[in-house]
């Protein structure tokens, strides 16, 4: 499965829902395929991962979606909203409890269950770019990186720039993120779950 490393995220979902609904492909292909579709379906509805901020000099060519944005307290921004999914649950136990909680909301139950109804994972990606997920961004990461957009060394790829100085995020930017982030991973789920039984799982 080599040439699915090529893949931008619609087409492996295309690619692994072909193997998963073809007779023929193998078991250890059929594993790798749902691993797989757990993984990115989940990735697909999380903003900044079908996001990039892209400017004259520094980010020419992206800032990777968000991880070139540095934040006081953590590694980056894209971490930020990636740690606002994790909780720590190690039991079946607590596995449930979470999802109850995730549950609790009956709006965005509804919203999820709704939304599951839409299986085409080009709309899930344009979903979550155009989600105003830049604008929920506080105006001084956009300052900090416009004001160090002069310090830029043409030779060397983003990585090896100078770090930018770190932006405080807000109290109600980390709760919001959280909030948002949770909705949709929950929309997320109940698409996965449509896919699977249309596939017949």
């Amino acid at each position: 499965m080599d040439n699915e490393k090529t893949l931008n995220v619609v087409q492996a979902i295309a690619r692994f829902n072909h193997l998963l609904g073809t007779d023929s492909t193998l078991p250890e292909e059929r594993a790798l395929a749902v691993s797989w579709l757990l993984h990115i379906v989940g990735d697909i509805h999380q903003p900044l991962h079908s996001t990039a901020l892209f400017t004259m000099r520094r980010f020419r060519q992206g800032d990777a979606g968000a991880n070139g944005i540095m934040i006081k307290g953590a590694e980056d921004l894209h971490e930020v909203w990636d740690g606002s999914l994790v909780i720590d649950v190690e039991t079946l136990a607590e596995h449930s409890k979470l999802l109850e909680h995730l549950q609790s909301d009956t709006r965005t139950v509804h919203q999820a269950e709704v939304g599951a109804k839409t299986l085409d994972p080009v709309t899930w990606l344009y979903e979550a770019t155009i989600w105003p997920v830049r604008s929920h961004i506080t105006t001084s990461s956009w300052e900090t990186t416009a004001a160090n957009e002069a310090v830029y060394y043409p030779s060397k790829s983003w990585r090896e720039q100078p770090y930018l100085p770190e932006v405080t995020l807000s109290d109600h930017y980390v709760a919001r993120s959280k909030r948002v982030a949770r909705r949709r991973i929950l929309l997320a789920g109940y698409r996965l779950a449509s896919l699977f039984r249309q596939l017949g799982f």
